[in-house]
């Protein structure tokens, strides 16, 4: 077993870059560790301790509003959550077992969900259950004996008659509110060319007129290359209409769920 100490620095070390204050009482005798300024603390700090039979979907959300992942990561990761609490309102930790995850597995197949959906919300469960076996809030390891299936995939170009009759859809509002808001995301990203991640990011900020023509100049989330988009001048400059027609003023211009959720709600 870890000397105490080292197992306060271990602890420091992980909370580098925060306030805190380490206080350990064992058989009457305290160990204390001082991280960034103490003074900025609140006075009654809300108390959260995690036992194996405590909630693991609680405990996975803290660990979720603390990420500073890119946007399209923590996105996934709460959509997983989100799904593990529409399948389970709660999880403990001595819950999560081989059985748990096959249910949860059966639960998003009898949801709709695609094969490699599936195997992202499985890879993103797994991650959790990785952390949590790190922090030694679980001893087992509930994976062992279960494989994560996913499936090739032919990407196939939409035609252009698939593509009016969406057009047509949506024109003809036959729509939920949620559906509107993935079909105008989903024309946005046919019209300029943007990946999924992408989408989520644009704002009025990142349309600019350049030659009395309007274009998309943003850096991708993947690469972190800037791109230039002409969306006056690509199919019709509908791109360029949508933007005019978004009434839109501050924060992202396109509120979408999560892309597997997308994907869900375009199979309809």
């Amino acid at each position: 077993m870890k000397d105490i100490k080292e197992i306060v620095q271990d602890i420091a070390i992980k909370l580098r870059g925060h306030n805190a204050l380490i206080q350990i009482q064992i058989d009457g005798q305290y160990f204390v560790k001082r991280i960034g300024n103490i003074n900025q603390l609140i006075d009654n700090p809300k108390i959260t301790t995690y036992k194996e039979d405590g909630s693991f979907l609680d405990w996975m959300e803290s660990e979720v509003d603390k990420e500073t992942y890119t946007a399209g990561t923590i996105a996934n990761h709460k959509a997983t959550l989100a799904v593990l609490r529409r399948f389970k309102e709660d999880i403990t930790f001595t819950q999560v077992d081989y059985k748990c995850i096959c249910d949860f597995e059966n639960f998003l197949k009898s949801a709709g969900y695609a094969i490699n959906t599936i195997a992202k919300f499985m890879k993103i469960f797994r991650r959790f259950v990785n952390l949590a076996i790190d922090e030694e809030l679980m001893t087992v390891y509930p994976f062992r004996k279960y494989h994560i299936k996913t499936e090739n995939v032919q990407k196939q170009s939409l035609t252009e008659r698939e593509l009016r009759r969406i057009e047509d859809k949506e024109e003809k509002e036959e729509l939920t509110e949620e559906e509107r808001k993935v079909v105008k995301g989903f024309l946005f990203s046919i019209y300029s060319g943007l990946r999924f991640s992408d989408i989520v990011q644009v704002t009025k900020q990142h349309i600019k007129n350049i030659y009395r023509n309007k274009w998309v100049v943003m850096r991708m989330q993947k690469t972190d290359h800037e791109v230039r988009i002409p969306i006056s001048k690509m199919f019709g400059g509908k791109a360029a209409t949508m933007i005019q027609e978004n009434k839109t003023t501050t924060g992202k211009l396109f509120q979408l769920p999560c892309n597997a959720r997308c994907n869900l709600v375009l199979k309809r």
